[in-house]
């Protein structure tokens, strides 16, 4: 495995606008400050721009006006800097190429950096592992359930030990028990590994229990109409969701995208 001692990445947007032709505003001034190590859930009704903003972050896309910038010094986009293996992206499809073992699929980013094939195979088992799949390694992913394919994916990600990791709705389409472990798993990965992770989801009750913070967006064009702290454990388990000051977190969620529908 990569260097597990690297911080996390700092991310700063500064007035971020985002227009899509004809004249479709998605991003509307959006300006955040993410610390090093944070973890951060982005909320917001569906289309309303979260992973547009999420897009922005990781260079896929670029602002139309304003900066994102990535660390204390490394402008937009995220993928032109000196090091691209600081940030990556997990889709909500796992996005597994169907003819490549879990192994081979983990191990893709290192192939694409001309990383040795026994060195790769070697750090794609590691991760594998410690993800649960370490007896899957040269299965397919039609031979996969959906929570296993999902792994993989995230698997991919980590392989790098990325400073930034980026996730857009990854768990949406699996059930919820399968999301609850994944979940844990995720919380657990932040809190034994030196890195900054966005998180975009619909669920309110999932970026409760993920995150440090939760952003509100408005619809759409994307503003922001809540940064709300989330001052729960560090430790999470599913029990935690029963708690009153979880519920209490719930709350001012929800009311702040309730409100956001009445005000449309």
């Amino acid at each position: 495995m990569a260097d597990a001692g690297k911080s996390g990445l700092q991310v700063t947007l500064k007035d971020v606008h985002r227009i899509f032709p004809p004249a479709v505003v998605a991003v509307d001034g959006v300006s955040l400050s993410i610390a090093s190590g944070d973890f951060v859930a982005f909320l917001g009704p569906s289309g309303c721009g979260k992973s547009t903003l999420l897009r922005i972050i990781a260079g896929l896309d670029q602002p139309d006006q304003g900066q994102a910038i990535i660390g204390p010094d490394h402008f937009c986009p995220a993928f032109g800097c000196d090091t691209p293996l600081d940030v990556a992206y997990v889709f909500q499809d796992p996005c597994l190429l169907p003819w490549r073992t879990v192994l081979d699929n983990a191990a893709l980013p290192l192939e694409l950096h001309n990383h040795p094939k026994s060195v790769r195979r070697q750090q794609a088992a590691a991760v594998l592992e410690q993800l649960g799949l370490a007896d899957a390694l040269e299965r397919y992913p039609n031979q996969l359930s959906g929570g296993m394919r999902m792994r993989v994916s995230l698997a991919r990600a980590l392989i790098t030990n990325p400073k930034l990791l980026l996730l857009d709705e990854p768990f949406a389409a699996l059930d919820a028990i399968t999301r609850q472990k994944l979940d844990e798993m995720l919380r657990h990965l932040w809190l034994t590994r030196n890195m900054t992770i966005l998180f975009v989801t619909h669920s309110i009750s999932e970026a409760t229990f993920l995150a440090q913070r939760a952003i509100v967006f408005s619809r759409r064009p994307a503003r922001v109409v809540l940064d709300h702290a989330i001052d729960l454990p560090q430790e999470r388990t599913v029990q935690l969701r029963a708690d009153p000051t979880f519920a209490r977190h719930m709350a001012s969620l929800q009311q702040a995208l309730t409100l956001e529908e009445v005000e449309q």
